[in-house]
């Protein structure tokens, strides 16, 4: 944990620069404790007396009232969510929170979910935030056929930050934020957010370990919402397993990234919880392979950057290259090298680096205005 010195009109006190770990050791009964920076603090499941009620003004259904939902409280991942709530987010002039909360102030309950979540958890200081929306991205109105128009989402962000800065996929994702932004002034920021519509995640497989949320009341309170009952526990031990296993020969191409987001895992200390998980991953990545996917996984979750295909042509702008890239493509090459073997690396990993072109982020704004058209997409953040 970084630590740094500050002033406040109470005399000099140390201030957290990065986050830490709330995983738990055990289950135990609801207590209050003191935030710490240890790899597992105690559990603290909320008792059914104690579950927070969301206001009816948003007009969803609770997400802990399904069975199998466990729901806990820590005040060190309400400090850990509070940090990345301070974050400025990329291309804008504002913070995580300050557009939560603009939501927040139209009746829309943003719930930080996946990655994002378990990130938190074990402390890994997530930049690339998401989660889903209560209300409309899209709106999809019958005149004569279907015509797809703005839903509320989408209309309060143009109306707030303009339509550059809010676009949505083909995926009905909605990105808050330029993604090739420099915000050089600023040491730390977050990536653009990205909003999906609400209960995506129960919809598609997953990793357990991904199947968590965030509840923030607005009032100071914060809630982890383990989904399945097991994301805690396996994001804390780091294993990889899968939610309501899919038929895997079902899975399409569009799943390739997020098959791949196992290795993102990988590197951040996961591993699979079986050799029956290994193996059908190494399996579905082979059947389901691309190289131009591989391309947009690499430059996104490898080298922490932001795609662009311009023909034949695939360049990759990243803030700088760090000591963490370089251990990040060192252990991505041993991973894949053991899993499929020296010639699938030495004919496919390594044409994906010399065919890349790594590049710094804009120069100008008018250059970042350009790449958001041209942008690649990505996996879910989820």
């Amino acid at each position: 944990m970084e630590t740094e010195v500050v002033q406040t009109e109470h005399g000099v006190r140390p201030r957290r620069t990065s986050v830490s770990s709330v995983c738990f050791h055990q289950d135990t009964v609801l207590v209050s404790i003191d935030a710490r920076d240890f790899s597992c603090e105690p559990e603290i499941q909320v008792s059914l007396e104690n579950l927070p009620q969301i206001p009816s003004r948003y007009n969803v259904n609770i997400p802990w009232n399904r069975p199998h939902v466990r729901v806990y409280s820590s005040n060190t991942l309400r400090y850990n969510w509070n940090w990345m709530k301070a974050l400025p987010v990329r291309g804008l002039s504002l913070t995580v929170g300050d557009i939560i909360r603009y939501l927040d102030d139209n009746d829309c309950l943003f719930l930080p979910s996946g990655g994002t979540v378990r990130d938190a958890l074990i402390g890994e200081g997530p930049l690339d935030i998401g989660g889903e929306i209560s209300c409309d991205i899209l709106k999809v109105c019958a005149i004569a056929s279907f015509l797809i128009s703005r839903g509320q989402v989408h209309r309060l962000c143009i109306e707030k930050y303009g339509p550059a800065l809010c676009r949505i996929d083909e995926k009905e994702h909605l990105t808050v934020g330029s993604p090739t932004a420099s915000n050089r002034l600023h040491s730390v920021i977050a990536d653009a957010l990205t909003i999906l519509p609400w209960s995506t995640n129960s919809t598609h497989w997953d990793f357990t370990a991904n199947s968590l949320a965030v509840y923030d009341d607005q009032v100071g309170n914060v809630f982890l919402i383990d989904l399945t009952g097991q994301g805690k526990d396996d994001a804390c031990k780091r294993k990889l397993f899968v939610v309501n296993e899919p038929d895997w020969d079902d899975l399409r191409s569009d799943d390739f990234l997020n098959v791949m987001r196992s290795y993102e895992m990988r590197l951040k200390g996961f591993s699979c919880g079986d050799e029956r998980v290994c193996r059908l991953l190494v399996e579905h990545i082979r059947r389901l392979f691309s190289f131009e996917k591989l391309e947009d996984f690499y430059c996104h979750f490898i080298l922490d950057g932001v795609g662009r295909r311009n023909g034949r042509k695939y360049v990759c702008h990243v803030e700088k290259r760090s000591e963490r890239t370089e251990l990040h493509r060192q252990k991505f090459g041993k991973m894949l090298t053991e899993d499929f073997g020296s010639e699938f690396y030495e004919k496919v990993l390594l044409l994906v680096e010399q065919k890349m072109e790594v590049l710094p982020f804009d120069k100008t704004t008018s250059d970042n205005e350009s790449l958001l058209n041209e942008e690649t997409p990505r996996a879910d953040s989820s």
